[in-house]
């Protein structure tokens, strides 16, 4: 098999891929990168048809991951009761993939929780559930619905809010178990404690 061979084969495993992504920002990169190869690919075998297609599928990922990053959203933290329906129907809704980043997580055993849910655009996009003792905030769960993993509702949450300052938190606290969530919480600016590898810690700016 040559090399052009496998620069092909390669291509079609990476557009396959990029459709099997439940989060839209990972299918348009992947997407992207597969054009981006098939395209190489026509080229160097004279498929021009081909080679043109996907340079302009490249270019459309483009500027469709430009709108993504650039757009000005409108975010808001509503607070709601874990007994709310919606709040209720959500969880049960989610709860396969909750139980994977939050395998610990169970709402009838919190005491005194705050909930809260997370908007975009008045759309909801995620839940906040956790407890608040003092000026400290332990998360319990911090679930965003899977089409708007794109970082930007945590950033919000987190960093732009004022939600934790609002409630006089100075430090937030959270568990995990999971690589890919605990990828976020650095991402989001936790540190993880020295001695307890799954526990992250947040320190709210004044």
């Amino acid at each position: 098999m040559s090399g052009i061979e496998i620069l092909g084969y390669v291509a079609s495993v990476v557009v396959a891929l990029s459709l099997s992504m439940s989060s839209i920002v990972r299918l348009r990169w992947l997407n992207m990168g597969g054009a981006a190869l098939f395209s190489t690919y026509g080229f160097l075998i004279g498929a021009m048809p081909v080679a043109l297609l996907n340079g302009y599928i490249v270019l459309a990922n483009v500027f469709y991951l430009f709108s993504i990053y650039t757009r000005s959203d409108r975010f808001q933290m509503v607070e709601a009761r874990t007994d709310d329906p919606l709040v209720r129907y959500w969880l049960d809704e989610n709860k396969a993939e909750i139980d994977r980043f939050f395998p610990d997580f169970d709402v009838q055993r919190l005491a005194d929780p705050v909930c809260s849910l997370m908007l975009r655009n008045n759309n909801p996009v995620g839940l906040l559930v956790g407890r608040q003792q003092g000026d400290t905030f332990e998360v319990a769960m911090d679930y965003v619905f899977t089409p708007y993993r794109d970082y930007r509702t945590g950033q919000f949450l987190y960093r732009d809010s004022g939600y934790f300052r609002h409630r006089r938190v100075r430090q937030i606290t959270a568990r995990s178990q999971s690589k890919n969530h605990q990828s976020y919480l650095r991402r989001m600016g936790f540190q993880p404690v020295p001695a307890s590898p799954d526990r992250f810690e947040f320190k709210v700016k004044a």
